[in-house]
């Protein structure tokens, strides 16, 4: 029986980013690809912070699993304040495409341009709202 290993997330988040530059390099043939690193503005809303008392099970379900979430809080309380964070994003470019992701929000892809067309065919969003997805909250 194999053992799982468990990875960090910043060790993800790494090959993530190996295997993207290396395709992305790969595809272009006779391109070059251009990495960059840089701080952008966005409008963030705020979390509250999670009630420090945890939730038994409330009878409530949760995408077809009982919602027994202790030990960990709940994090539900959303606020509607929203202030301007800094967030770093890598910009990984080719003649092709041009990608920017997001390190801090566990490397998603914030866009993604067609520059043949100059079409995103990722939507960017110009505004990070979180909301009550999860099991536990935000």
């Amino acid at each position: 029986m194999k053992e799982k290993i468990n990875y960090p997330k910043k060790q993800y988040l790494l090959w993530s980013i190996f295997i993207l530059v290396l395709l992305l390099h790969s595809f272009s043939g006779w391109g070059q690809v251009i990495v960059q690193e840089e701080t952008i503005t966005i409008p963030t809303y705020k979390n509250g912070e999670p009630n420090p008392m945890p939730r038994f099970y409330e009878g409530r379900t949760h995408q077809g699993v009982q919602r027994r979430i202790y030990p960990y809080p709940f994090d539900d309380n959303m606020t509607t304040v929203k202030t301007d964070q800094d967030y770093h994003i890598i910009h990984v470019e080719n003649e092709f495409i041009d990608l920017g992701i997001l390190p801090q929000l566990g490397g998603r892809i914030y866009y993604a341009l067609d520059k043949t067309d100059n079409y995103n065919f990722f939507y960017r969003n110009h505004v990070i709202k979180p909301s009550l997805i999860g099991m536990i909250g935000s």
